[in-house]
């Protein structure tokens, strides 16, 4: 597997498992709710593809000074 299987899968373990480390470097359960949202892109020859929903192709870049691009 390549290295976006296999990060997707460990967060989606780590959600499930609740596993966060307090100060004190201990493992402590939690029972916590997440949301998680990803963007896979594709940026090839100038031109930004959504590779998620292939109909968003050729995308804008937009850049903002509080928000970065």
């Amino acid at each position: 597997m390549g290295i976006i299987p296999l990060s997707v899968m460990e967060i989606f373990k780590l959600a499930q498992e609740g596993i966060l480390l307090e100060a004190n470097h201990e493992k402590e359960k939690s029972k916590r709710q997440y949301s998680i949202s990803v963007s896979y892109l594709e940026i090839y020859n100038e031109c930004v593809n959504d590779l998620i929903e292939p109909s968003n192709k050729n995308l804008e870049v937009r850049e903002s000074i509080s928000n970065g691009i």
